[in-house]
């Protein structure tokens, strides 16, 4: 409806949540945090990478993302064990 309305979209996904159990329990199973690794405002925070950023730039490729899925799809992501090992010594 308005051409120069221009707008970005992050995804604050779902997917942090059992993301940062798994960081949990590797932290109660005794793994050392690799502090070298954290970051954030006052670096001591797991910054989880975002699952999708959708601007007017990428608007396309964001909608083929979402193609035939149903109205409630997100565009999740899930931290693998693996790659949350990256935090630990």
């Amino acid at each position: 409806m308005n051409p120069n309305f221009d707008s970005i979209a992050v995804a604050n996904h779902p997917g942090v949540s059992p993301t940062g159990l798994r960081i949990a329990v590797n932290m109660l199973m005794g793994k050392q945090v690799d502090t070298t690794k954290l970051g954030g405002v006052n670096g001591l925070s797991f910054v989880i990478p975002l699952a999708a950023v959708i601007t007017s730039e990428n608007l396309d490729e964001g909608l083929a993302m979402c193609e035939g899925k149903p109205d409630a799809f997100l565009l999740d992501d899930i931290m693998t064990d693996e790659e949350v090992q990256q935090f630990f010594k």
